[in-house]
């Protein structure tokens, strides 16, 4: 039943192909990223580097659940349901809807306003909708995404206060180790759920018929640990980065719309392009060609810098110029 309204309103429905695109936008994406980058920059950067964690361990989260579960997207195996995006992972849970609602849902907690709350609620269910509408996921797993999502939006609060207290007691040296150790444990982590799919075949229906109807994507690879690689590194770099702006002082928050207004110009104007162009590279024809080791090397170095330069370099160019 799912399929067959998936497959109406993309018959019938042409003209919200543009709309569900940027719904779309508006859960893990280079759009996303900068979103979330300019709230953390022009805000407020003790609520938004909690913000960015929630993000950041959802992404993580999504990209575990995607290899433990290793199910398909609908344009892999339904005739009918075109793939209206790009998408290489595994189906379930949805990410989009999973990182959607951890993320706008612990925004709406945040501000406690209700007309904000309903905001995020109508963001969440046109990301869920655009994702469906795109072919990408099923209604199950959309669903799934989004009681995911919840369920990490209240537990995050009670783990960050606990491990916030802890924290609190030790140097920053010490607080950078530990840092560095959980990054790479969720790592190794996340290759030993890859390592279990040893024995999975991907089958060729599969791929034939994702590479068929999308072949300006070239062949997908659901059992790439990138995003969760990605995602434990730039924990490592953002938190970092905000670990040491903050034990230095040097988290200076913005005073006045004027400063917020250089900040968000300075701020996309450094970290835009960077985002855009690298994300592009990682992207490219050269990333399949290299070992499994060296894309983990690579994603890791990736992360580690674009987690740094939001949480620490660009609030550094502002200190500078006293925005």
């Amino acid at each position: 039943m799912e399929t067959e309204i998936v497959i109406w309103f993309q018959k019938n429905a042409s003209w919200l192909y543009l709309p569900m695109r940027v719904a779309s936008e508006l859960g893990p994406s280079t759009s996303f990223g900068i979103l979330l980058a300019g709230l953390y920059w022009c805000w407020d950067y003790r609520v938004m580097s909690r913000v960015w964690m929630i993000n950041i361990s959802a992404m993580w989260f999504t990209s575990v659940l995607k290899l433990a579960c290793h199910t398909p997207r609908p344009y892999w195996v339904e005739a009918d349901v075109q793939g209206l995006t790009r998408a290489s992972g595994f189906g379930m849970p949805s990410g989009h809807a999973l990182v959607a609602t951890a993320v706008w849902s612990y925004l709406a907690r945040e501000l406690s306003r209700h007309r904000v709350t309903s905001m995020c609620a109508l963001i969440v269910g046109l990301v869920g909708f655009s994702r469906l509408y795109l072919g990408v996921h099923s209604l199950a797993q959309v669903l799934v995404g989004i009681g995911l999502g919840l369920s990490l939006m209240f537990v995050f609060p009670h783990v960050d206060k606990r491990l916030t207290s802890a924290a609190s007691q030790w140097t920053l040296k010490k607080q950078l180790l530990c840092l560095l150790a959980c990054s790479t444990l969720v790592c190794a982590l996340a290759v030993l759920v890859r390592s279990s799919l040893h024995s999975f075949e991907l089958p060729a229906a599969w791929t034939d018929m994702a590479l068929a109807k999308r072949p300006q994507d070239g062949a997908i690879n659901p059992k790439s640990v990138h995003s969760a690689v990605l995602s434990a590194s730039m924990g490592l770099g953002f938190l970092g980065g905000y670990l040491i702006l903050v034990n230095r002082k040097l988290n200076r928050g913005a005073v006045s719309w004027r400063n917020r207004g250089f900040r968000a110009l300075i701020g996309v104007g450094v970290a835009g392009p960077y985002l855009l162009v690298t994300r592009g590279l990682l992207r490219g024809d050269s990333m399949a060609e290299l070992s499994f080791m060296a894309s983990l090397g690579v994603d890791s170095v990736y992360g580690l810098t674009t987690g740094g330069l939001i949480s620490l370099i660009v609030p550094l160019i502002f200190n500078r110029f006293r925005v």
